[in-house]
């Protein structure tokens, strides 16, 4: 019999070929074909041979493209959101649920947009705006992946909710009062002020032609509001209510990657024009005292704290208001995906 550490690392090797099949086939039936593989490899196999790996992918592959919808109806889908028929919901939500909605989305919609700023230039012989076409890119990703949880809640409550004559199929989700999403503050501030801190650092010394002065007023703005922030973070948190009606969730990748891509959108645009560079690193510049304090403050606090709680203590010296529960949709119970809606 095999060890925990093969049947471990065994699992692991199995599971890299069997992600070629679509995310549903994997929630269902990975554990027991997983199970099956292991028993065919024998004791003290610690990865799946190459040539049934081989043949996984083959029929994964197989499997994706025998339930993907057609063409016509797939452009419907991404370019104009138009409803599939209800035989396709399963792919509807492993599309949803699945990675980078959002850019999917934007290749499909945008695509006609990129054609007509530079094919059609370099066909008619007119300069194709290069220095700008970089920070288009870099603003349409960062709004994007800004907006990734709430894409994903609109389209699923468009797509996989069923209609009035509709059958409700595994894949399908419905609609009810769920309790209201809040971004956890100390990880979310912490992400923030790192970003300021290096569009501060590489944005500065591309003012350098600018205002001397901008700069250490900011500093001076920044740490003034910091410390009013701070003051009341101190005093309204301890008073802070219970919410019972609140779910406290991470920030998600998505806005790991909106971050990043909104900090290089803002260096690319220092870097092109002087005086977009000194209000740039003005901004980071002022920026940074004030989340430096709100993260300190948050991971002081005994519980979690939520973004939203920071900035309104911090903006309006106010207690946050109570949440309630709000309209939504949610997967039922004997579904068992994930609850990407709620």
């Amino acid at each position: 019999m095999a060890t925990p550490e093969h049947c471990t690392s065994f699992e692991r090797s199995a599971h890299r070929y069997l992600r070629a099949y679509p995310r549903r086939w994997r929630l269902s039936k990975e554990a027991e074909v997983t199970a099956v593989l292991a028993d065919l490899a024998g004791p003290g196999a610690t990865r799946l041979d190459l040539r049934s790996g081989a043949g996984l992918v083959v029929n994964g592959f197989r499997t994706r493209h025998r339930e993907r919808p057609p063409l016509h109806l797939l452009a419907a889908y991404r370019i104009f959101g138009r409803r599939l028929p209800p035989r396709y919901r399963g792919w509807v939500r492993d599309d949803i649920e699945g990675a980078l909605l959002g850019f999917r989305q934007m290749v499909w919609r945008f695509s006609p947009m990129i054609f007509a700023w530079v094919v059609v230039p370099l066909v008619i012989g007119h300069p194709v705006a290069w220095n700008l076409l970089g920070p288009y890119f870099l603003l349409l990703a960062t709004v994007t992946a800004a907006t990734a949880a709430r894409r994903r809640r609109t389209e699923a409550g468009r797509h996989l909710v069923p209609g009035v004559d509709e059958p409700f199929g595994p894949s399908d989700l419905a609609r009810g009062w769920i309790l209201r999403d809040r971004v956890r503050a100390r990880p979310m501030l912490g992400r923030l002020a790192c970003a300021a801190a290096v569009v501060a650092a590489i944005a500065t010394p591309m003012s350098i032609g600018g205002a001397r002065w901008v700069q250490p007023v900011a500093l001076a703005v920044g740490a003034a509001i910091a410390v009013l922030a701070g003051r009341r973070l101190r005093r309204v948190v301890p008073r802070r209510r219970e919410q019972g009606a609140r779910r406290m969730v991470d920030h998600g990748t998505h806005w790991d990657a909106a971050i990043v891509l909104g900090a290089a959108l803002l260096i690319g645009l220092a870097s092109l024009w002087g005086q977009v560079a000194v209000a740039i690193s003005a901004s980071a510049v002022a920026l940074l005292p004030v989340l430096v304090v709100a993260w300190r403050e948050a991971a002081r606090t005994l519980g979690e704290l939520a973004l939203v709680d920071v900035w309104t203590i911090g903006a309006t010296g106010q207690v946050s208001p109570v949440d309630r529960v709000v309209k939504g949709i949610f997967a039922p119970p004997m579904d068992t995906g994930t609850e990407l809606a709620q």
